[in-house]
């Protein structure tokens, strides 16, 4: 949930696609530092082991697929794509690069 509301403070809150990435990529170059001052995993008993990977693969991929198709599915629920469209403009963003 953490880069979520990261994302969501940056663009939602303070519209800023800079800001956004700042915050977003300092909290993920937080993690190994914190990670070297707290206990080890394997310390604590986890262990790497094939199931335990194929399991994580698996979930990690019905996930991705429940976020997106509910992205898609519920984006016109979700989202107002003239305030989107406002929104991009006010960034600057346009499609005339692609």
């Amino acid at each position: 949930m953490g880069p979520t509301i990261l994302v969501f403070i940056g663009l939602y809150l303070l519209h800023s696609v800079p800001i956004t990435f700042a915050i977003f990529y300092g909290w993920l170059f937080l993690i190994p530092i914190v990670q070297k001052r707290s206990t080890r995993l394997s310390e604590l008993g986890f262990i790497i082991q094939k199931g335990n990977v194929i399991l994580g693969l698996v979930l990690g991929m019905i996930s991705f697929g429940v976020i997106v198709i509910g992205g898609a599915v519920l984006s016109p629920l979700l989202f107002d794509a003239d305030k989107v469209r406002r929104l991009l403009q006010d960034w600057h963003i346009d499609y005339s690069y692609t």
